[in-house]
């Protein structure tokens, strides 16, 4: 039987888990290659999905102090994962109706759109969510779990996740409660389920649902609204994603409470 770790050292061990794979992806979007590697592109979400596989071998070889393995399908997998999909979509979904409500927005059929650039950047936002959920509710949350309260874990798995989409471009309070939100969602799930089937699924169709509006040629729809132009359609959008995401981290943080009054009562029973 594997030897249990002490608290301090999951958490060191969990800390720079999450630590290299941050600073490696982010060195390598700003070292000249001839690929070019920027988060969110092809590249990058394979070296991350590598990475993070990597990472999660190396960790339960060495480190796992009977921490179970994140990487294990069960009969379960394929179900919790298409689970994920629609609770995902579907939040996302309501997200955008709200901002372009507020916003006032049409959508339309986007011109441009391209098959092919469509069914690339689904392989990467999927490559890049199952990464993502490896990297930071896959061994760290659960091996922070075998001795941490549910607070605690998802205040430290989610701090490290947010610190994540800074060194990516974010502002740090647009991140907190953005991919914050979004992260202790997934975080709340990968407990409850005990593995990242579901939150992956989750990550993924919540990412693939938010990109399909734009006007890149990924993206299947375009908007516009009939105001006039002095009014700044991107600010009413990112204010109304804020409030929307707010509303969001307070709902997580509701969710995670329930969860945590349920189990004890579960235990009490």
């Amino acid at each position: 039987m594997t030897p249990s770790l002490p608290f301090g050292r999951r958490l060191l061990v969990s800390l720079l888990f999450m630590l290299i794979f941050t600073l490696v992806l982010f060195i390598l979007t700003k070292v000249g290659l001839p690929i070019q590697i920027r988060h969110g592109n092809m590249p990058y979400a394979i070296i991350a999905a590598v990475l993070a596989f990597g990472l999660t071998l190396v960790a339960n070889r060495w480190w796992s102090g009977g921490t179970p393995s994140t990487l294990r399908p069960d009969g379960q997998t394929l179900y919790r994962f298409l689970m994920g999909m629609i609770i995902g979509a579907v939040i996302a979904l309501l997200l955008m109706w709200f901002i372009g409500k507020y916003a006032g927005v049409k959508i339309h059929r986007n011109p441009i759109f391209n098959p092919i650039a469509f069914a690339s950047g689904c392989g990467a936002i999927f490559l890049l969510a199952w990464a993502e959920e490896m990297a930071f509710r896959g061994y760290p949350l659960a091996s922070v779990r075998m001795n941490a309260s549910v607070w605690t874990t998802q205040a430290f798995i989610g701090v490290c996740f947010v610190l994540y989409q800074v060194a990516n471009g974010w502002a740090f309070q647009d991140a907190l409660v953005g991919p914050g939100a979004w992260g202790l969602i997934f975080g709340l799930t990968a407990i409850r389920t005990g593995g990242i089937a579901q939150s992956t699924g989750m990550h993924f169709a919540a990412n693939l649902t938010q990109s399909i509006i734009g006007t890149s040629q990924f993206a299947f729809f375009s908007m516009s609204r009939d105001i006039p132009t002095i009014d700044a359609l991107g600010d009413d959008i990112h204010r109304a994603g804020a409030w929307s995401q707010l509303v969001m981290f307070i709902v997580a943080l509701v969710l995670t409470s329930l969860y945590i009054r349920r189990s004890k009562s579960a235990k009490a029973s």
